[in-house]
């Protein structure tokens, strides 16, 4: 049974590479790192995938097969890879945007026609209210407010707008 899939990425690369040394380049590992994880692979299976010399490598027969199969998960892990990168590339969900009216036209309008338009698939909701809103229960994550606080839980910066 295999312990670490890695080990199975590691072996493709090694041979897609020809060579250890330039397959410990590419996954920028020493190579000490890659040639333990292929003994430590075919110690796992209890099989040799590759007979090597100093000059040489050379797939088995069952290494051969063995390098299909991670081929395959060295395929998947780079489509889930793809997945996982373009989802983080987008910035997208809900911005929820809390201002007093009396800055609603003059900071708030402006502010979030420029974020949307670099930020095409964020929806943005405000809510104008003079109240003090609390922020988690009213499920808001940005609150402007003008004036003198008097609440000590709030936590205020200093805007220079």
């Amino acid at each position: 049974m295999i312990k670490d899939l890695n080990a199975l990425l590691v072996f493709a690369k090694v041979v897609e590479a020809h060579s250890f040394s330039e397959a410990a380049r590419r996954l920028k590992m020493p190579i000490s790192t890659v040639s333990r994880r292929i003994v430590e692979l075919e110690d796992q299976l209890g099989v040799r995938l590759l007979d090597r010399s100093t000059r040489n490598l050379r797939l088995t027969e069952l290494g051969a097969e063995v390098l299909e199969q991670a081929r395959q998960i060295n395929e998947l892990s780079e489509a889930v890879n793809g997945i996982i990168s373009n989802k983080m590339s987008v910035v997208s969900g809900t911005l929820r945007l809390c201002a007093p009216p009396s800055i609603s036209d003059s900071l708030i309008v402006p502010v979030v026609t420029a974020f949307q338009a670099s930020y095409p698939n964020v929806n943005v909701q405000v809510y104008i209210t003079e109240r003090i809103i609390d922020q988690i229960a009213d499920d808001v994550d940005v609150a402007f407010k003008v004036g003198t606080f008097t609440i000590p839980s709030l936590v205020a910066s200093r805007g220079n707008c």
